[in-house]
């Protein structure tokens, strides 16, 4: 209630949907799933708690002071995690962008490079992670075992096999077809 800076009226008038109140609710659904309470350290529950918080008092109607706060923090988070869950979801397109993520969430291109530089990492290497992960599960399940390695790097998004099975055997210290005979094995004995 203090972040609020005028409660009865937000009370009066309700809600209009806004840009956090739609974080909101999309961070307020995404903890209704299993993983993320089982998975969460105090550390990131405090995190989370104080960015609902913050976009709460957004969409009520902050005040000054906690709107320069939740700008800083909290909407800043949100836009970043609906952001990589969009990435986790689309990552497959080949032709997947910058310029097009952030024409998809109606923000500039630098902003969105600027919210993976605070999480000390880059948009290039995000995207790159999730493709990489989707690779590697479906090298590692049987249902996959009929498919050629080719295929799968390219239904991870990956245009180039060159640069594939470089940057996955980089990043798992294992040739593609070696994880795939390895967890093969493991489902034979």
């Amino acid at each position: 209630m203090p972040q609020v800076a005028d409660v009865d009226r937000a009370l009066r008038e309700g809600l209009v949907n806004t840009l956090p109140l739609r974080l909101l609710a999309r961070q307020a659904l995404e903890l209704t799933r299993p993983s993320v309470s089982s998975d969460s350290n105090d550390a990131e529950r405090l995190r989370l708690s104080d960015q609902l918080l913050d976009l709460a008092a957004l969409a009520l109607g902050a005040t000054p002071q906690a709107q320069h706060r939740a700008n800083a923090r909290g909407l800043r988070q949100a836009r970043l995690k609906a952001i990589q869950a969009d990435l986790r979801v689309h990552a497959w397109r080949g032709d997947l962008s910058l310029e097009w993520v952030a024409a998809r969430h109606g923000i500039s291109v630098r902003y969105v490079r600027a919210l993976f530089e605070q999480e000390c990492t880059s948009f290039s290497d995000y995207l790159l992670e999730q493709r990489l992960q989707r690779a590697f599960e479906q090298l590692a399940s049987p249902r996959y075992a009929g498919c050629k390695v080719s295929d799968i790097a390219y239904g991870a998004g990956f245009n180039n096999l060159s640069w594939f099975y470089r940057a996955f055997k980089q990043r798992f210290s294992a040739a593609p077809s070696d994880v795939r005979r390895f967890h093969a094995q493991g489902m034979q004995a």
